[in-house]
């Protein structure tokens, strides 16, 4: 630890720098403000800097006294008056007085020997309290009460903590910030002066260059100090004036506004200081004396607003009227933060309930009420309007959520959210990108989407396809033409699909219309993506229309739709593309199912392990856990082939391929729910149907007339779902299945006739959809099964 009276040297030189800042900022250069400060005094407003101001010169005239004795004890004698004169400033112990009162330097020495002795008595760290404690009373003793925890930091300062002129130094921090045109020389003294002390303790023989150092030092600070004092003091002249000029143009108006003349010349000051061109500080001092009329006033009479803004605004006008606007500029900012802190606790609690209430909705199964909340939600989380784009990506991530899980409230949540979109947008092409979309949830609904309820989204889907291609035209944005050429067709393929008939194939038609149409636009050159998955979307029209299609003209349409999608998997790769390549595959797999039952013999054989093999492939990327709907649906596919494989296998590797068939079809069924995705059940409900009934006929017996019992009530079960209103061409496809059930029941009856009659007119009801001209190939294989019940019934009967 340093020597007491050594550390006191360092300390003194630091006051001496911090002190000459301040005496400069607030003496002789200023001679206003000096006069103000005096006031001050005499009426008992001295603000908290002013305290802390007269503390330091206090203190600053102890380490000066501790530094003469400091200089006598170390240097030689006839060096110390000179040490004392570098160190100190020449005269300043001599006659060193505040306000009048003279400071003795003898009777201070007296007690720094004292010091000495208990230092040696007692040791450094008493040592040390009794000096710090000296300086405290000595404050005292000059009619100067500081701060209790001041005194406190000022005992204990050098106990482990920060040094007393240090603590000092930080409550006038602000007030060395504000002379921040003070020349460099006071950092180069301070350099100097802690340089020289340090080797003044290491070796005394330097002392005189040291010494000698510090005056070059001082006398060049001197020199630039005069400069800095002159402008320091035709600036203050300046202000004055200024300021005299401002309250004679605005008193009598002041007074008129119960401004007195102290906050008048406050308000002028501060104008003053910062505008120097008399008449922009006259125009500027009105709004402020605006503004100070309007606190106080407010301060006044209350707000109505609450406790936060009441109490801000009485704070900052007793501020104000104290002439200390930092002071009500720090209560405005601090309530400010306040408020913040009271509206972000707000804020989270409004976003709890608006989860809540998304929450409810879901239990209410109110998918608008949901969307209205996540509306909502995102306006509280932006603080903001509602923009297209973010409203977007909301919505796009609620369609995901529903396509890829087959979640319906999340798809209707979804439409929802595009009609938000649709009314917020702000140009034609928004409103055409928000069609788009909710059309794209429309069709995804509508597909899963049983009887009239799914008919009707398919129709909205259509629509508002149609409606967005008014804005999207091939000319003008002729990418976008091609995107919603193809979500149209895909809307129009499931529609017709569903529909049957004359109206079906129509439907189809306009599909692969729409579909050639986008092709124009997407090539596997320039788009091979989009070229890609309109590819895909081509075949699978074809495909069922070749289904639909009698004769060569239906395996014809078969074969285009398969070429259609190998093309497709030369660019949706599994590496690339896997979850659009499985897709793919799924899709090849039922035109390669349909060429082979078409096809027969050797060739459907081969066609048909084809396909399996292509399920299964897709069947590695469309698991249950990622993509059930996806899954379900492949299962459902895989198990159409195997039924058919079983069907054309003789022995017990037929039967094997059948109970895996049911085995397939049963595991889509946990996640093609009746509830969730009433179309999609009943289809595959009539595909389990169908190889029970193979099931059964080819066992026979007693099990196999349970199997077929099993399969009838399976079709009647489906019915309620495929009505002919709703799902005619369904409809049609299970009246057919049904007829097939009976008439291999009638087989392993005692008693045939009954169910023969059954068969009929479950064929017959078929075809009142399956009609020659548009499902050529359907009402033929409906016309031969009627004809062979009926030559069973006339058997019977002959």
């Amino acid at each position: 630890m340093p020597e007491p009276f050594t550390a006191t040297l360092l300390g003194g030189a630091v006051l001496n720098v911090g002190c000459g800042i301040l005496t400069n900022f607030m003496e002789p250069g200023r001679r206003a403000a000096v006069a103000r400060v005096a006031g001050w005094w005499q009426q008992g407003k001295t603000p908290a800097n002013h305290d802390v101001l007269r503390a330091t010169h206090m203190a600053y005239v102890a380490a000066m006294r501790e530094m003469a004795a400091a200089a006598i004890a170390l240097f030689p004698e006839e060096e110390a008056p000179r040490a004392l004169k570098a160190l100190c400033g020449e005269g300043q112990f001599a006659d060193f007085r505040w306000d009048g009162e003279h400071l003795p330097l003898d009777a201070t020495m007296a007690r720094i020997d004292a010091l000495y002795a208990a230092r040696t008595r007692d040791g450094e760290a008493a040592a040390w309290r009794a000096y710090n404690e000296l300086i405290v009373a000595d404050l005292a003793a000059w009619g100067l009460e500081i701060p209790a925890q001041m005194a406190t930091l000022f005992v204990e300062g050098m106990h482990g903590r920060a040094p007393w002129h240090l603590t000092f130094r930080e409550h006038f921090s602000d007030a060395l910030k504000a002379d921040g045109d003070r020349p460099e020389g006071e950092r180069a003294f301070r350099i100097l002066t802690f340089e020289a002390l340090a080797e003044l303790r290491a070796d005394g023989a330097v002392v005189v260059d040291a010494v000698g150092r510090i005056e070059a030092g001082q006398a060049e600070d001197r020199t630039r100090d005069e400069a800095f004092q002159r402008r320091t003091d035709a600036r203050s002249e300046e202000v004055l004036a200024l300021v005299n000029e401002l309250v004679d143009a605005r008193r009598a108006e002041a007074r008129a506004q119960r401004v007195d003349e102290q906050e008048l010349i406050a308000l002028a000051r501060r104008v003053a200081e910062n505008v120097s061109d008399a008449d922009a500080a006259l125009t500027a001092l009105g709004p402020a004396i605006d503004s100070f009329i309007r606190i106080r006033d407010a301060a006044g009479r209350g707000t109505n607003l609450g406790e936060l803004v009441d109490r801000a605004l009485r704070e900052m006008a007793e501020a104000n009227a104290r002439e200390d606007f930092d002071a009500g500029a720090r209560v405005g900012a601090d309530a400010f933060r306040e408020w913040q802190m009271q509206q972000d606790a707000a804020r989270q609690i409004g976003l709890r309930l608006i989860e809540a209430n998304i929450e409810q909705a879901r239990v209410g199964f109110d998918a608008a009420a949901a969307a209205n909340w996540i509306c909502e939600r995102m306006r509280v989380e932006d603080g903001r309007q509602l923009e297209f784009s973010a409203l977007r990506a909301e919505q796009d991530q609620w369609y995901e959520l529903g396509l890829r899980q087959g979640l319906r409230f999340e798809l209707d949540i979804s439409i929802e959210l595009a009609d938000c979109c649709i009314a917020i947008a702000r140009t034609s092409a928004e409103r055409a990108t928000g069609l788009n979309d909710k059309a794209n949830a429309l069709q995804t609904q509508g597909a899963r989407t049983g009887g009239d309820a799914g008919l009707a989204l398919l129709a909205r889907a259509v629509a508002a396809y149609e409606d967005g291609l008014d804005v999207r035209t091939s000319d003008a944005m002729s990418t976008d033409w091609a995107m919603s050429q193809n979500n149209l067709a895909n809307a129009l393929q499931t529609q017709g699909e569903r529909s049957g008939g004359e109206a079906g194939v129509a439907l189809l038609a306009r599909a692969v219309a729409a579909y050639e149409g986008a092709l124009t636009i997407y090539t596997s050159e320039t788009a091979s993506a989009q070229w890609a998955t309109t590819q895909n979307n081509l075949a699978a029209a074809l495909s069922i229309l070749g289904d639909w299609t009698g004769g060569e003209a239906g395996v014809l349409l078969l074969a285009r739709a398969v070429a259609a999608y190998e093309d497709t998997l030369t660019v949706r790769t599994r590496d690339a593309m896997p979850v659009d390549w499985a897709m793919t595959q799924n899709n090849l797999a039922i035109a390669l199912r349909g060429q082979g039952t078409r096809t027969g013999g050797e060739v459907g054989v081969a066609l048909l392990a084809r396909a399996v093999s292509a399920y299964e492939d897709a069947l590695t990327v469309r698991t249950r856990d990622a993509m059930p709907a996806d899954w379900a649906a492949t299962q459902n596919n895989l198990a159409n082939a195997l039924s058919t494989q079983g069907e054309w296998t003789e022995g017990e590797a037929g039967v094997v391929l059948l109970a895996r068939a049911v085995a397939a079809y049963e595991d889509a069924l946990t996640v093609r729910t009746r509830d969730a995705m009433p179309a999609d059940w009943a289809m595959t409900q009539n595909n389990l149907a169908m190889a029970l009934q193979t099931q059964g006929a080819r066992i026979g017996g007693k099990a196999g007339l349970a199997l077929l019992v099993q399969a009838v009530a399976v079709y009647e079960d489906t019915l309620t779902v495929r009505t002919r209103d709703a799902m005619p061409v369904g409809w049609a496809r299970t009246m057919k299945n049904l007829g097939i059930s009976y008439l291999s029941m009638a087989a392993l009856c005692d008693d045939p006739l009954p169910d023969l009659m059954r068969a009929e007119a479950a064929v017959m009801n078929a075809l009142t959809i399956y009609t020659p001209e548009h499902m050529s190939h359907s009402y033929g294989t409906a016309t031969a099964l009627l004809f062979r019940i009926r030559e069973q019934i006339a058997s019977l009967n002959a």
